[in-house]
Order: structure tokens, then sequence, then C-alpha cells
């Protein structure tokens, strides 16, 4: 893999192994002295009153002096000043500039930002200017958190909790992820590496001094340590509470045709998203609405009424999706006719039923199920 095919790649795509690779041979550990300067719009796109434009690396300080026409910059410190395209001799915008010394900066490189006006022309006029600076170019995405991680600026855990943080769409996801920015992961990282490198010694100690007098306990030390990192890990990786905090728990509708599953949907989700009709089989496909409930983020699925004696090529389809969702969700929610309050056959192979619950508490009882896998992650 060539370094601009690694570089599309976001922090998520690429494996530790790819990645601790690619950091021993100094594909992501570009240095000041041999590293493209790289630019792009950080504030997000669309029409606003200012518009970030970050630029990283060794030709920053150059760039800003051709632009503003100054010389000096004291590093942190805000300055007004005019923009200038000096390959055109032209007035681009009246910008608050700031210059970040390298590695007292986000990447660990010289970094400067410019606060412009967010017109489309302002910031369309600004990125071409800034693209024909020599050894200068567009950034690729995720390429100044990755230059952070290549230059030690936070570890690969810290790199993950910015990318959760700019997806955060409810409360409690901000917090995890700040949480994470903060180094809550990396305690239990660095906590299972210190305990793998004592438990190593040991055992090197047993092979290496096996004709010394070495303390019997040793052996059961080193097994012991073992299986308190064993089940740590375990289960760290059992519970998944973070995952499904960034990811969203997700609940499944079920149940026969016509037993109001697409009416539940739209009162759980206060939408008009499913279709409501008395005619069964009205939904097909599987319908997704996303809410924030007391800062958890919940993803509700409207599934095709599951029957079998189905004779519609397209309503089997949507009747195979419902169970293929069923077998993935956190929550199954069954609904059942006033008429017959069994599942039927085909119901009864997707869950077993844990308790009755009303409509009007029903979403009390999504969020408490939820708090409790939380509580037990805790523990």
């Amino acid at each position: 893999m060539d370094p601009p095919q690694l570089f599309r790649l976001g922090l998520h795509d690429i494996s530790p192994k790819l990645l601790s690779n690619a950091v021993s041979n100094k594909v992501l550990a570009p240095t000041l002295a041999d590293a493209e300067t790289i630019y792009a719009l950080s504030s997000g796109q669309g029409k606003a009153g200012i518009a970030v434009i970050r630029i990283s690396g060794p030709d920053v300080r150059g760039i800003l002096s051709k632009i503003t026409r100054k010389n000096a910059f004291q590093p942190r410190l805000f300055f007004t000043s005019e923009i200038f395209d000096p390959f055109k001799e032209v007035l681009i915008d009246f910008s608050l500039v700031v210059y970040f010394s390298g590695p007292d900066s986000f990447t660990g490189e010289n970094v400067g930002e410019l606060h412009i006006h967010g017109g489309y022309s302002v910031i369309k006029s600004a990125l071409e200017m800034l693209g024909k600076f020599p050894n200068t170019r567009l950034a690729y995405p995720g390429e100044f958190t990755r230059r952070a991680f290549a230059n030690n600026k936070f570890d690969l855990t810290g790199a993950e909790a910015i990318a959760d943080l700019l997806n955060a769409e409810t409360e409690i996801q901000r917090l995890q992820a700040l949480g994470q920015m903060s180094g809550n992961l990396s305690k239990f990282c660095f906590k299972w590496k210190e305990d793998l490198v004592k438990a190593l010694s040991f055992q090197e100690a047993l092979i290496d001094f096996s004709f010394e007098d070495i303390p019997e306990n040793v052996e059961e030390e080193v097994n012991s340590l073992i299986k308190s990192i064993y089940d740590s890990i375990s289960g760290h990786l059992e519970v998944r509470s973070g995952e499904k905090i960034r990811d969203g728990l997700s609940v499944v509708i079920l149940g026969e045709p016509n037993v109001g599953k697409s009416s539940l949907m739209n009162k759980l989700t206060n939408t008009d998203s499913a279709i409501v009709s008395s005619i069964a089989g009205t939904t097909r496909d599987i319908i997704e609405v996303r809410i924030d409930l007391f800062g958890v983020l919940i993803n509700f699925f409207d599934t095709a009424g599951i029957r079998r004696n189905s004779s519609d090529p397209i309503e089997q389809i949507g009747i195979d999706r419902a169970r293929k969702k069923a077998q993935i969700a956190d929550i199954k929610i069954f609904i059942c006719s006033p008429n017959n309050l069994k599942l039927n056959d085909e119901l009864a192979h997707l869950g077993r039923i844990t308790g009755e619950v009303d409509i009007e508490e029903l979403l009390d009882v999504i969020f408490s199920s939820f708090c409790l896998e939380a509580e037990a992650a805790a523990v």
C-alpha cells in the first residue's frame, strides 16, 4: 500500500498491525524537515459567519508571511490581517490569523489558522490560493489527526476519541468521547501492559534461573496475573457498553402482520416515518429512526410482519430481513394482537418473552435496560 492510499483511510480503517508497521516504516511519521505542508477547511461545509482553514507543516511560517505580508508572528496570539493572494496580487478577505509553533500545536508541527468569512467564494479563493504554494497540498480526510498521532500528541485511543467526539449526537456519547480523550481507556491498556510485562519477566526468570533458588510462589503469581489480564480484557469485550453508547442501542419491533408495529414505531419516535394501514403486509423493508433518549442514542427498527404462509416474494424478503435484524438486536419488542397474546412459531424462534409492559412505560424500560448494562460494565 503506497502512502497516498494509506492517507485516504480513516484511523478506524487501519488495523493496529498495519498502523504499527506504517509508523515503524515512517509512512505515518513525517518530520518537519521533509513533510509536505497540508491545508483544509476545518470548520465544516456550508455557508457560515466564520470558516476556519488549518495549515500544518514545515512551510507554514513562509505561507503566512506571504499571504498576510507580515514577517513576525507571536505563537498563540491572534492578530487581524488582510489575506492576499500573492500569485494574483488581489485581496481575498479580512481575517483573524493565529500561528502555533511546533511541537506545541495540535499536530506537533508548525500550524496556522485562518478565520475567514464563511462565504463560498471566500473559502474557494483561499483554498485555491493555498494550493498554489510549492510542497503544499489539500489534506486527506483525518490527516491532521494522523499527523498528531504520528508525532505522539496522543495515542490511538485518543485519536479514535476525537472521531467519536466529532460524531457524537447525544450527551452520553459526548461524555464518553471526552472521557476517552482524557485517558480513561488508555489507563486500562497501560495496566494490562504493565501486568503482561511483569508476568513475562517472572516467566523469563523461571527459565533463565531454573537452577537457582527462586521463590515457589512465582509460577502461581504468573498464572494469577495472566488470568487477571484475561478476565479483564474478556469482560470489556463481552459487555461492549462503550460500543453501544457510540453506535446506539438497537431496538427491533417484531410481530405478525397488522398488529400495530408501525403505529408503535411512530408513537415511540414521535414521527410519521412508517406508513400505517389496515392492509396486512404494508411494511416490506426495514425502517430505521434514531432518537436521543435521555442522552442515549436509540436506533428503532420497524420490520415486516412475520408469518409463515406468505406467497408474496417481496414480503418474504422483508420477513427474512426482519429475522436477520432481530438476531443482532440489543432489545426486541414483540407486539401481539389483543385477541392472541401468544407468539407464533416463527416469532418464538427469535427470542423469549421476559416481561410485559404498557406502551406508555416502554421508553423507560428501554432506558433502564441500557443503564443496567452500563452498571454491569462498570463493576
